[in-house]
């Protein structure tokens, strides 16, 4: 097969699947996937993720931080592919706008600074929520960084609040302090880790939850593990965190 022809052709000496090395649910997948390639998790630092942010591709967002006072607290309501964007923030994975709001207010009233990120279609969400900011505290870069560019603004904020996102494993990998608002996912294996940085994970531990790649998945009508999260609870997060304690 070509495949295997393209395997061999890279002096690979051997396959290893799950079928070989059975997949531990109570591991992070990480772990699972150094398991499987053969390697000692425990002799590594499994979690440890090199990124070069010196690239020139990495830069050109410091402009839009100019004349935000600190802390700056990055903010990121959206996830999944672009089939999926239209009005995140009431799906499965989301978290209200509403919350958002409140949160940000809330760290605004203690000096704080708002940017929020997002991808191209996550604009009009991202205005809707600055719409009720104080504008000189709050920076809408939704659509306005490359992904080179999303890692170097998330290694010099004070702090990430996000829900399951990838921008959530991107902020773990360069270290800066993270919340993530989960829910559907199975936390256990595919949460955001960080060998640098604390990540605070947010979540209720309920009955149907993680129902991802479940049945009750496709049949959830109402997202309640988001709605439980309490902006409350995630405002006294961020302070902490902050240290505005």
């Amino acid at each position: 097969p070509r495949f295997l022809k393209l395997l061999s052709g890279i002096t690979l000496s051997q396959i290893r699947s799950y079928v070989n090395q059975p997949f531990d649910a109570q591991l992070h997948s990480i772990e699972n996937n150094l398991r499987l390639a053969g390697l000692d998790a425990g002799t590594i630092n499994p979690f440890e993720i090199e990124l070069d942010l010196s690239a020139s591709s990495c830069i050109g967002f410091k402009e839009h931080l100019e004349g935000l006072p600190r802390p700056v607290v990055g903010i990121h309501p959206g996830y999944g592919p672009p089939g999926r964007k239209n009005n995140q923030t009431a799906k499965l994975r989301g978290w209200s706008q509403s919350s958002f709001v409140r949160v940000s207010q809330a760290l605004q009233k203690l000096g704080a600074s708002i940017i929020i990120t997002g991808s191209a279609l996550d604009v009009p969400e991202a205005n809707c929520i600055a719409a009720a900011l104080e504008p000189m505290q709050t920076r809408i870069l939704a659509g306005r960084t490359t992904l080179p560019q999303l890692a170097g603004l998330l290694s010099v904020l004070d702090l990430f609040l996000s829900v399951d996102s990838g921008p959530a494993h991107l902020c773990a990998a360069v270290k800066t302090p993270l919340i993530v608002l989960w829910g559907p996912g199975k936390w256990i294996q595919t949460r955001p880790v960080s060998s640098g940085a604390a990540v605070e994970l947010l979540r209720k531990p309920l009955p149907c939850s993680p129902c991802y790649d479940l049945p009750a998945m496709k049949s959830c009508l109402r997202n309640v593990c988001m709605e439980l999260i309490r902006p409350e609870e995630v405002f006294d997060t961020c302070r902490r965190l902050l240290g505005l304690l």
